[in-house]
């Protein structure tokens, strides 16, 4: 459970040097390759770029900021101790980023770790966001955990259909065992 949270604090780390050197690609094209673009090619490409790099920036500083403040303070006030947590953890069924133990899922959001009970959950759906026809693109999917006391729910990404159909499932069935 702390490797899990320690991996979120280096993913964060990634997206930062990932937009870092986005930046430095983007400095290169501009400056260096200045004569050989089109103005529109330089505005495309400083839009476009600096903008992904911005977006990865912010995801990364996100990551760091948070520091699983919401696991680590639920895993302070468990009553039973961080060692059952972590025995659960490592007992759970896995599922991607979600892994379902006991009497507690262990998420690793896209921008958070979290330990939630089930009987916290209120509703668990499954989205489907980037589908396109005309590309013959499926899209990716994130899987949606909404928890008592909280405005925006958990989300949880999945590259396959199939793969987040499952988690919805298992997470589904677990929350209704617990209601």
């Amino acid at each position: 459970m702390r490797k899990e949270m320690r991996k979120m604090k280096v993913r964060g780390i990634v997206k930062i040097l990932f937009a870092l050197l986005l930046s430095v690609v983007v400095i290169f094209v501009l400056v260096v390759q200045k004569e050989e673009l089109e103005t529109a090619a330089i505005v495309t490409v400083s839009i476009c770029w600096g903008v992904a790099a911005l977006i990865y920036i912010i995801a990364g500083i996100t990551n760091i900021k948070n520091d699983s403040k919401k696991a680590k303070e639920y895993i302070r006030t468990y009553p039973y101790g961080e060692e059952a947590l972590e025995g659960e953890f490592n007992m759970a069924e896995n599922h991607g980023r979600l892994r379902l133990g006991g009497i507690h899922a262990f998420v690793a959001a896209t921008d958070d770790f979290h330990i939630i009970p089930y009987v916290q959950m209120e509703d668990v759906y499954l989205k489907n966001h980037g589908r396109n026809r005309a590309k013959l693109r499926k899209g990716y999917y994130y899987l949606y955990i909404k928890i008592k006391g909280q405005d925006r729910p958990v989300k949880i990404y999945y590259m396959f259909e199939r793969d987040g159909n499952q988690a919805y499932d298992r997470c589904f069935a677990k929350m209704i065992q617990y209601r």
